[in-house]
This record gives C-alpha cells, structure tokens and sequence, in this order.
C-alpha cells in the first residue's frame, strides 16, 4: 500500500519568481563585469566640437561650447585642497578610481573620473559644474581644446 501523496502543484507566479531571481543572479554580475571593465578602460576624446567622456555610467559628450576653455588648469588633489572631493552624490569611491558626481570642498559639483591626484585637468563648464579627469597627457589636452 503506497502511503505517498502529492502536493498541489504551486502557482505560476512561484515559476515567475524564480524565473526572475535566476534573470536577476545573472544579469547583476554581468553589469558589474562590464562597469569594471568600462572603468578601467575610461577615454577622453574630441571629436565634432565635443569633448567625450567614455566611461561606465557617468559618460557624456559635452559640446566645447560649454566648456569655459580659459579656465581650464592643470591642478593636483592634496588633502584640505578646495578641489578634494568631499561628498560622493553619485558615482564608485574605490582605492585608485574615483569616478561618478562628487561636491568639492570649495562647494562645487563636479564629474570625477580619477585615477591620480597628481596633474589632473580641471575643465569647469556654463553648466553649473567642473570635469576633473586624470589624463595621461594633460598639457597634450588642454592644448587641444584650447584650440577648438
């Protein structure tokens, strides 16, 4: 005599959970590789009167007409500067990569993408916020801008 019985058969929303967890446990890791890999293979470019910022998530080209050129300089990060980041609002705060939307301690809101705090190029722009980016050659790129 076989004292065995089944249970209901669950809903399909309990197939649609797991279907999701499992979509879920997948895609997160691979958006993690690829913002991994996108961080450490960051440009900047200028092409067609813009300057590209090629990075995970925080990317954008910015017309070089909003982009105040006489302004830009060459500045170093040390501690108490008014250029140190001071708050991250949106972005990644790794050992070696700061990169994302910070306030400074000077007040401003500025688009990170730093590697080294060591000759960085600030770029403020007409739009109520300043690029700070580390670049292998910053005299190479201020140059270029400043003649567009």
């Amino acid at each position: 005599m076989n004292n065995s019985y089944d249970l209901i058969p669950p809903s399909s929303s309990t197939l649609l959970f797991f279907g999701i967890l499992v979509l879920l446990l997948t895609t997160i890791p691979v958006f993690f590789a690829w913002a991994a890999f996108k961080s450490l293979n960051t440009s900047v470019k200028l092409e067609n009167n813009h300057l590209i910022l090629d990075t995970a998530l925080y990317g954008r080209a910015l017309p070089i007409s909003e982009i105040r050129v006489q302004e830009i300089k060459i500045i170093e990060i040390n501690k108490g500067s008014s250029f140190e980041p001071k708050w991250r609002t949106n972005g990644f705060g790794l050992p070696g990569l700061q990169l994302g939307w910070f306030r400074l301690q000077n007040g401003e809101k500025a688009l990170l993408a730093l590697t080294n705090r060591k000759r960085v190029v600030y770029i403020p722009t007409k739009n109520e916020y300043s690029l700070i980016i580390s670049v292998q050659s910053p005299e190479h790129l201020i140059a270029s801008l400043k003649s567009q």
